[in-house]
């Protein structure tokens, strides 16, 4: 429920600030990696989890250590439109795995999302509008396997009023 309302706050503040190519891009995949990680999810242990994580957060840098551009050439021009869209859709599914299991699809979609060279409040609207749909679509499942219940509901409750802090202490600092 609090990551909902982050969402939605979220949502508002990037109202029509993304970019569509990358959302059509990301999505479909996104969907598709977490119907993949609710069927295996159960057979990962909490250290298998952890080094998948982890692997995806090095990956991530090992790439942004490799594209970096050398000291003496000019910085890339934006991508050519469609480049690294196959990329897109695998980092995609790797985010929608990752954020069904322990809700860290971040790393994966920044590992495409910084090579689009996108603006950064384009990019951040990106995100928002992103996983929005991502845990948006994982309310039933969280609801029907139990995760989701009144005692929860009641903790998510009492801290709730500090949610738009949150937010706007983010976009502030």
């Amino acid at each position: 429920p609090l990551l909902l309302t982050q969402d939605g706050l979220a949502l508002a503040s990037f109202r029509g600030c993304f970019d569509r190519h990358q959302l059509r891009l990301l999505l479909p995949p996104a969907l598709l990696g977490m119907v993949v990680a609710a069927l295996v999810g159960h057979w990962l242990s909490d250290d298998g989890l952890r080094l998948l994580i982890g692997g995806i957060c090095l990956e991530f840098v090992l790439l942004r250590w490799l594209r970096r551009p050398a000291a003496h050439t000019a910085a890339p021009g934006p991508p050519a439109p469609g480049s690294g869209d196959g990329l897109g859709r695998l980092w995609g599914a790797l985010a929608g795995f990752t954020s069904m299991l322990v809700h860290a699809g971040g790393p994966p979609v920044m590992v495409h999302l910084m090579g689009q060279q996108l603006e950064p409040r384009r990019l951040a609207g990106t995100q928002a509008w992103l996983f929005a749909c991502l845990n948006f679509s994982k309310l039933l499942p969280f609801i029907s396997s139990g995760q989701l219940d009144l005692a929860a509901l009641r903790i998510a409750l009492l801290f709730l009023p500090l949610t738009p802090l949150g937010i706007v202490l983010g976009q502030r600092f």
